[in-house]
């Protein structure tokens, strides 16, 4: 039960922390424009550039800086060729550590958009480490079992409260491609 209860809760918060915009302000909601792409429908490693170079170099550089896309932008983003016909892609060398594209980390986020359409925001560079999630107080476990008494069952509800958001100077450490 504490498996399931976490798993679901740690999904909400991620859907919440991703795209949120009223309770929670969401990284992609809160991320400054960096770029349009030049196709309502693809994504170009210029693209790509733009947008890194978008983001001014103090936070480029920080541990944690990098890339996030729904997984089936990433398959679109390690198609990418350069002109001598090789892949920009590069995969993680160590365990534990994620693709890189351009040398930077690729973080897959599905509650990002999956598709590559005109005004989705495809793909977040910068610091991570600059988006602060706040827990307020501890999990809370509730169980009843008065409600679903003639059925004979019990009910558990598990309790979050949280907030986020970017922390940001001014220079906006994360940004987005939009197309």
């Amino acid at each position: 039960l504490g498996d399931k209860l976490g798993e679901r809760l740690g999904r909400f918060i991620n859907t919440e922390c991703t795209t949120g915009a009223v309770k929670t302000k969401g990284v992609v909601t809160s991320a400054a424009t960096g770029v349009s792409a030049a196709s309502a429908t693809a994504i170009a490693f210029d693209d790509i550039l733009g947008l890194e170079h978008s983001v001014d170099l103090s936070y480029r550089n920080l541990p944690g800086a990098g890339f996030m896309c729904h997984d089936t932008t990433a398959l679109a983003l390690r198609k990418l060729k350069d002109g001598q016909g090789q892949y920009l892609w590069s995969d993680g060398t160590q365990a534990g550590q994620p693709d890189r594209l351009d040398g930077k980390p690729l973080y897959i986020n599905n509650d990002m958009a999956s598709s590559i359409s005109s005004t989705a925001i495809s793909v977040l560079f910068g610091a991570f480490p600059k988006y602060h999630i706040r827990m307020v107080n501890e999990i809370r476990l509730a169980m009843t079992d008065q409600r679903y008494w003639e059925y004979d069952q019990t009910a558990f509800a598990a309790y979050v409260y949280f907030d986020g958001n970017v922390v940001d100077a001014g220079t906006s450490p994360i940004k987005k491609l939009t197309h």
